[in-house]
């Protein structure tokens, strides 16, 4: 099924400048390996070596925890990317 990916301005280079696409999946992880087959440069953005999100992943506004990405998704659900920000 396909699922609506809301992409973060910083990755949005990565992704030909779009706001959103379309991904498709039936879980979070599935919907991550789809967006990184379509888009291999976000691969280095979105998993860390260890193949664990390196970003923030949301699931209709609620944090996906990286044990939680065979959360299945449905039709209507929307994904959100936040890159990990860090300062002082």
């Amino acid at each position: 099924m396909e699922i609506l990916m809301v992409i973060s301005p910083v990755l949005r280079p990565l992704v030909d400048n779009r706001e959103s696409i379309r991904v498709k999946g039936d879980t979070v992880k599935d919907c991550l390996d789809s967006l990184a087959q379509t888009f291999p440069e976000t691969r280095k953005w979105v998993f860390d070596v260890n193949n664990h999100p390196a970003i923030w992943v949301l699931l209709n506004g609620a944090i996906v925890l990286p044990g939680e990405l065979d959360r299945r998704v449905q039709q209507g659900d929307e994904i959100n990317l936040i890159p990990l920000v860090s300062g002082g």
